[in-house]
C-alpha cells in the first residue's frame, strides 16, 4: 500500500457523532497497492478466492480508498453554526448602532457629522457617492435577515451530510454481494464459525486482511474480530432496512 498522502492521524479514526456537512477536501489520494504477500494472506484467510477475483476487489478496494478520506475531514455542522451566530450577533449590532437615532439634537448633529466622515472614505463601486451610509445600511438589513434565513437552511444540509463510517458500510455490502454471487460462504453473524469452535468466520477473515492492506486511518473495527462481525452484521442490517424502506415507498 502507497499513500500519496501524509496524514497526521495516527491509527483508526474514532468516529464522531456530530453532524457534518455534504462538503469536504482532502489533499491527496490513497492507492491501493498491496503486495503479492498481502494477496496471499488475503486469499488464505478465504480460500475460495481466485487470481481472476484480484481485479474486482481491487476495483471495490480503490472506490473506497478513494472516498473514506473524506467523511472525517467534512466540517461539522455546529462549528457552521457557530460561526454564522458569531457573525450574526455582530451584524445585529452594527444595523442596530447604526439606525439608532440619538436622543439630543446635540448627539444627532454629532452622529450626522461623523456619519459624513464615514461616506467620505467608504470608497467602493457598489455605494454611489453622497448616499454611501444610506445604501450601506439598507445592505445591512438584507444580510441581518439573510443570516436568519440561513440559520434554518443550514442545519438541513447535514441531512446529505458526510456519516462516518458510511463508505465502509458500502465496502461490506459490495463484497458481500461480490461473495455471494459467487457461491462463496457469507456467514458473520457471531464471528466464530460454528463448523469450527474458535476459529472466526471465513468472511470475517476476509474482511480483516483485506483492510489490514488500507492505510490506518481507512481501517475500522479493528478491535477484535467479534467487533468485525457486529459491524458487518450493522452494515447489512441497515442496507435491509434502506431496501424495505424503498419497497414501500415504491421507490427504486
Amino acid at each position: 500500500m502507497i499513500a500519496r498522502y501524509q496524514s497526521s492521524k495516527k491509527g483508526p479514526p474514532r468516529k464522531s457523532r456530530r453532524a457534518r456537512l455534504p462538503t469536504s477536501f482532502m489533499a491527496g489520494c490513497f492507492d491501493f497497492e498491496p503486495s503479492e504477500e498481502d494477496w496471499r494472506r488475503i486469499e488464505a484467510a478465504y480460500p475460495f478466492l481466485t487470481h481472476g477475483d484480484r481485479d474486482e476487489i481491487s476495483r471495490m478496494a480503490t472506490e473506497y480508498l478513494l472516498f473514506a478520506p473524506f467523511e472525517s475531514r467534512a466540517p461539522f455542522l455546529d462549528d457552521s453554526m457557530a460561526w454564522l451566530a458569531d457573525l450574526e450577533k455582530a451584524a445585529d449590532k452594527f444595523w442596530k448602532a447604526g439606525n439608532k437615532r440619538p436622543v439630543t439634537e446635540e448627539k444627532q448633529l454629532a452622529a450626522t457629522y461623523a456619519r459624513c466622515f464615514v461616506e467620505r472614505n467608504i470608497r467602493h463601486w457598489a455605494l454611489p457617492r453622497g448616499n454611501e451610509w444610506s445604501v450601506l445600511m439598507g445592505i445591512m438589513t438584507h444580510v441581518v435577515a439573510a443570516f436568519d434565513i440561513a440559520k434554518r437552511e443550514l442545519p438541513k444540509e447535514a441531512v446529505a451530510g458526510h456519516v462516518e463510517g458510511q463508505m465502509w458500510d458500502n465496502l461490506i455490502c459490495q463484497l458481500t454481494d461480490f461473495s455471494e454471487q459467487r457461491g462463496y460462504p457469507l456467514g458473520a453473524s457471531k464471528g466464530i464459525d460454528k463448523s469450527s469452535s474458535d476459529e472466526p468466520s471465513l468472511f470475517i477473515g476476509f474482511v480483516r486482511e483485506l483492510q489490514q492492506t488500507f492505510p490506518a486511518e481507512c481501517r475500522r473495527h479493528t478491535a477484535s474480530d467479534m467487533a468485525i462481525a457486529e459491524a458487518i452484521a450493522t452494515a447489512r442490517r441497515k442496507r435491509r432496512a434502506r431496501r424495505k424502506a424503498k419497497s414501500a415507498t415504491g421507490t427504486s
